[in-house]
């Protein structure tokens, strides 16, 4: 029987599969719940849904399905690479020959901690800060969000409470405005406890009022100046500018933040698994492609995995360089002297090529 474990691309695929199935079932459990809530706040509020309430939970939900979906499509790709290896060393097996061999992006071997004065444990250290960091721009946009989402329900709660606990009359609009852009409101006087007050209300939705018409008024018993009505919540302009900037933020920066520490956390993990390799490594003259040639003569083609080129380094050609992890998930590294390692996150268009031997040609024998 094969035993097909000890193989390291069977290892690495069933590895990556196991990953992204399990953060695809995550993200849809996630979505699940997201969902799940807001259909109970539905049927347990008695106003009626906010149009924020959707959009929030239409991008929330969009988004983790959509990432639910490409780490399921990346699960399926790495499981049918894993099968077919798999039958690739069971046909060997069976025809008594050797397996090709494992697909590697460095040489065999565990790897450099130091070269002269280059520290490579620095660059671990580097990658791991950088790991650190991510995830903490993370955390702060995921607390902008959830800030966010906390505002709008005690925002929805306040109105919701002032709609049932506070005093209901009946009041008389004194102004409309109606502008062609921005939100309708009106004015309306109405008493309290015989007195007269004004007060503006904003409405949520875009329907005519005429002068001196009778409007129902719910004022707050203990403070008169905060009121609404039965259809328009009247939300503070300064309490809603708290709500709506943090989730704007909050949508945007999730996501990439996100992505930008799962980056740096799979190349640091990647590089403790592979180590550091010597490397000669050239830039190309877009400043983005990258050749390393390792001592072996073995080579592999690299690409810069952000927008920007490389041009400190590509101003020096050809220079000595470190390699690590394995796939997209790779770090070229580069010492300048007294000034800190500089990491560079790149991905490999394909594996490890490695030199072509030329064949001996026999010379014929001379007859006698």
């Amino acid at each position: 029987m094969v035993d097909h474990g000890r193989d390291d691309d069977v290892r690495r695929h069933r590895r990556a599969r196991n990953a992204s199935f399990a953060l695809c079932l995550v993200l849809a459990l996630a979505g699940l719940l997201w969902t799940s809530l807001v259909i109970v706040a539905l049927i347990t509020g008695s106003d009626p849904p906010s149009v924020t309430l959707f959009s929030v939970s239409a991008v929330v939900v969009g988004t983790l399905a959509v990432l639910a979906v490409k780490a399921g499509i990346h699960a399926v790709r790495r499981n049918r690479e894993l099968q077919r290896r798999r039958r690739t060393l069971a046909a060997a097996a069976a025809a008594g020959k050797t397996a090709p061999p494992p697909a590697a992006w460095v040489p065999p071997g565990p790897g450099e901690t130091g070269a002269g004065d280059v520290d490579l444990t620095a660059g671990l250290r580097r990658l791991r800060l950088r790991v650190w960091r991510g995830t903490g721009v993370f955390a702060v946009f995921v607390a902008l969000l959830g800030g966010a989402v906390a505002q709008e329900v005690r925002l929805s709660h306040d109105a919701d409470d002032l709609l049932h606990h506070g005093v209901w009359v009946t009041g008389s609009v004194t102004d409309v405005s109606w502008p062609s852009r921005g939100e309708w409101s009106i004015k309306v006087d109405y008493p309290v406890r015989g007195e007269p007050r004004t007060a503006k209300i904003v409405l949520d939705t875009k329907r005519p009022f005429q002068l001196y018409q009778d409007v129902v008024v719910v004022y707050d018993a203990t403070d008169p100046a905060r009121v609404r009505t039965p259809e328009d919540e009247n939300t503070d302009k300064g309490q809603l500018s708290l709500f709506v900037a943090p989730l704007l933020v909050g949508l945007g920066g999730t996501p990439f933040s996100g992505l930008y520490a799962m980056g740096w956390f799979r190349r640091y993990r990647a590089a403790r698994r592979t180590g550091w390799h010597s490397a000669g490594v050239f830039v190309g003259a877009d400043g983005r492609t990258l050749t390393a040639t390792y001592p072996g003569g073995s080579e592999i083609q690299l690409r810069h995995a952000t927008t920007y080129a490389l041009d400190a380094v590509s101003a020096n050609g050809k220079q000595q360089g470190w390699v690590a992890g394995e796939r997209s998930a790779m770090t070229v590294l580069f010492a300048h002297g007294d000034r800190p390692v500089e990491l560079v996150p790149v991905r490999a268009e394909g594996p490890l090529a490695y030199p072509l031997v030329p064949l001996r040609r026999r010379r014929p024998r001379r007859r006698r």
